[in-house]
């Protein structure tokens, strides 16, 4: 509202308002608008005027305080901790227990893993010969199951470096290929044929 094109009986309502905060006291209630239009017929109360408040200070103790005793010395009791403390000497180095080593199985190649998880396969004796003969390099072979329901989709993404070798593997996982997905439908299958020797 605009203050200055308002009559003083305006002005004094809207003072009424500003002093009570609470539009519903003064104004009629528009459900478009809202308080939209002061209501000149409420007669206002006059406002309560403010309680007394006095503050009383709680008065001090009439008692002088005790004087402090001195504590007695320190004296070294039977049980004292730091006799169980171990104080080492320069240079000289605890021997701690020698944990068991445990042995973990040896490796049988070739190994053949499906998601980091080793796959109990028995590949044909003829196979293994030839990576032998071949020294076949590891392969990665990467199988789709999604978009054929007769042959999956099969990407050889790391070769052994010989196709007809490449192809005789297919053809010896292709006979237990459902045992391998366990209903994965996107999976790869890596086939490391001997221990690498390290350089």
């Amino acid at each position: 509202m605009n203050l200055t094109n308002q009559t003083p009986l305006k002005q004094q309502e809207l003072l009424n308002w500003l002093e009570y905060h609470e539009p519903s006291l003064i104004s009629a209630p528009n459900t478009t608008h809202g308080y939209n239009q002061l209501n000149p017929h409420i007669n206002f109360r006059a406002a309560q005027p403010d309680k007394i408040h006095q503050a009383v200070l709680p008065q001090s103790s009439k008692n002088k305080l005790k004087e402090f005793v001195s504590l007695g010395i320190h004296t070294e009791s039977k049980d004292d901790l730091t006799k169980n403390v171990i104080f080492n000497r320069p240079g000289q180095v605890l021997s701690l227990p020698e944990k068991p080593t445990v042995k973990l199985p040896e490796l049988k190649y070739p190994l053949i893993k499906s998601n980091n998880t080793v796959l109990k396969l028995a590949l044909s004796p003829y196979l293994l010969k030839d990576s032998e003969k071949m020294k076949a390099k590891s392969m990665l072979i990467n199988y789709n199951l999604e978009k054929s329901k007769l042959l999956p989709r099969v990407v050889i993404i790391d070769s052994s470096g010989n196709r007809d070798f490449d192809m005789s593997v297919l053809r010896e996982l292709s006979l237990c290929i459902d045992d391998i997905a366990q209903e994965q439908k996107d999976f790869a299958i890596s086939i490391q044929w001997r221990k690498e020797v390290s350089k």
